[in-house]
């Protein structure tokens, strides 16, 4: 087994063009461990009432750290779990209850000579109120990671993790540490444990139901459950659509709450890495899309992914047959938004395993485990800024007459972009070039503007651009105005 690492619309045409990207990746950060060895690489999840990153490692103790959105150390390191009571073996797995304004951290761990899924419940500046806490099912052991996700529906978490008898169990509990549904098996589930593969879980607020991931050790191939917040099937154990075998030691998923469907991403034996999306019902939308091909699977190595509800797009994470944390921004119908990127390392360290990611507060917290002469731990913020085109966009024409003199008066209106950065102005522009601008409004203001035109008979496009506080801008809203108001 191994431990360690673990109004009214007159339109012609009306064209919404494509987002805009861009992604702003803040200096690598060495975690602070007090000079000791990081066992593992770490994992983070995002405090959203504290707006504080939660980073956990294993350094033969548990410790975890508090950092802010600026990647300044708040608290830390912190003894989360030492071995005097349980014997941690793995990286702590964490998430956050946005209700009781708590993290919990879910770990493998010796507990009295049995190995077992354990967990605490910390406060929200991550001192353990409640645990170690030991889960086993029994006779069958725990053998892998133990991953967890927070119900924010019924205020409750769950424990997934596979077994020496390489099945996928999981668990769940309530806030207060106490067990709802005891250690349950994925019927129909295997997985090979022994070398080193793992079960997955992430939550779906929107249909209250888990999801389930891991690599199936009877194909070498990806699959997913779905089960509902009460401990019930919803969806049996399915194959994902792939190509090749998949080589993933950990499958991960994420929850895209905009579209209601869950992002699943894998590496196969050749370095590719590829990802696809179902629905809550466990139906295929983007079928085994391939997004890189420098997985370095050799160290251990999988694909994480987190999903940005402001811009809806996910962010997949992996290390790089180059040794170098990577990164790849993909939109929710499975564009690529940005291209592969490597991220700058210190001098004479190199990655070592998967990459892990999580989002908060606008930004990513991407972090890995690197390795010179000793073993250390790093993260990188990695802010995306997209801004979207204004919706809604509708326009018509009146006349206005006085004397000899007619105007055409083009009424143009619109609403603010549903998802994405804020605006803070509109850029209203006649050509496509985005070079004639006539008007400038306020996001404060009412969204609308009218253009007087002394063609009364013409027909007239306009561009609308959303601009933010940063000054970046969208591509255009386009329409033309052909009909009277």
């Amino acid at each position: 087994m191994v431990r360690s690492l673990v109004s009214r619309i007159y339109l012609s045409s009306l064209l919404f063009l494509c987002s805009y990207v861009q992604a702003s990746l803040g200096p690598t950060t060495e975690i602070n461990n007090n000079g000791n060895i990081v066992e593992a690489p770490p994992i983070s999840c995002f405090g959203t009432q504290t707006n504080q990153f939660f980073v956990t490692w294993i350094s033969n103790f548990l410790y975890g750290s508090l950092y802010d959105t600026n990647g300044a150390l708040v608290a830390g390191p912190l003894v989360l779990v030492d071995s005097s009571v349980v014997i941690p073996y793995t990286l702590p797995a964490s998430c956050y209850n946005s209700t009781a304004h708590q993290f919990l951290i879910s770990y493998l761990a010796d507990a009295g000579g049995i190995d077992s899924a354990c967990f605490n419940i910390l406060d929200a500046s991550g001192v353990s109120v409640v645990g170690p806490i030991a889960i086993n099912p029994g006779s069958d052991q725990v053998n892998s990671l133990v991953f967890c996700a927070y119900n924010s529906t019924n205020n409750e978490y769950c424990l997934a993790w596979g077994s020496q008898g390489d099945l996928c169990y999981f668990a769940l509990i309530d806030a207060l540490g106490t067990i709802l549904v005891n250690p349950t098996v994925i019927t129909g589930s295997v997985i090979n444990t022994n070398a080193g593969y793992n079960l997955f879980v992430s939550y779906n607020p929107t249909d209250n139901q888990y999801c389930f991931t891991w690599q199936e050790s009877s194909d070498n191939n990806p699959y997913f459950a779905l089960y509902n917040a009460d401990g019930t099937l919803a969806v049996s154990p399915t194959l994902i659509s792939n190509a090749g075998n998949s080589l993933s030691l950990v499958l991960t998923s994420s929850f895209n709450s905009v579209n209601d469907q869950y992002l699943i991403a894998w590496n196969d034996i050749n370095h590719n890495g590829y990802f696809a999306t179902i629905n809550a019902a466990g139906v295929t939308q983007i079928a085994a899309m391939q997004f890189a091909s420098t997985i370095n699977y050799s160290n251990a190595a999988s694909v994480f992914s987190a999903y940005n509800p402001q811009s809806n797009h996910y962010l997949l994470t992996w290390q790089s047959t180059d040794n170098n944390s990577e990164y790849t921004v993909v939109d929710a119908s499975g564009n690529i938004l940005i291209q592969p990127t490597d991220i700058p390392n210190l001098a004479g360290v190199t990655d070592f395993g998967f990459v892990t990611s999580s989002y908060g507060a606008g930004e990513f917290l991407i972090a890995w485990l690197g390795f010179a002469t000793t073993y250390n731990g790093y993260f990188a913020l990695l802010d995306t800024v997209q801004v979207n085109p204004p919706t809604n966009v509708t326009g018509c024409s009146s006349g206005n007459s006085f004397i000899f003199q007619q105007d055409a008066l083009n009424t143009l209106t619109w609403s603010a972009p549903l998802i994405g950065s804020s605006p803070v102005s509109y850029e209203i522009y006649q050509d496509a070039d985005l070079t004639q601008l006539i008007a400038i409004v306020s996001a404060a203001g009412p969204l609308t503007y009218t253009v007087h035109n002394r063609n009364v008979n013409g027909t007239y496009t306009y561009y609308i651009v959303s601009v933010d506080q940063n000054g970046d801008r969208s591509t255009a809203a386009q329409v033309t105005v052909t009909q009277p108001c």
